[in-house]
């Protein structure tokens, strides 16, 4: 009923389809895993766009942090 909801949301975040894809069903998985604590939620629609939202900000975070690992290792591959 949300995957592909949340699936466009994703990749209109991220501009990249496949990791869209992975963030959403990575979530779908979480949530299938701890199913017994989502009587707590009150507002379904609006917990997985919040999930899905943070992992999209740690994927990003994380390709920062590649990308920043990788650049000096290009220089200094050229000098």
């Amino acid at each position: 009923r949300y995957t592909e909801r949340l699936i466009r949301y994703a990749r209109a975040v991220i501009k990249n389809d496949e990791l869209a894809r992975d963030i959403v069903q990575g979530v779908m998985v979480a949530l299938v895993r701890n199913r017994k604590q989502l009587n707590e939620v009150r507002d379904f629609e609006a917990y997985l766009f919040s999930v899905v939202r943070r992992d999209l900000w740690r994927a990003l975070k994380q390709e920062r942090k590649e990308a920043a690992i990788l650049v000096p290792l290009d220089r200094a591959s050229v000098t």
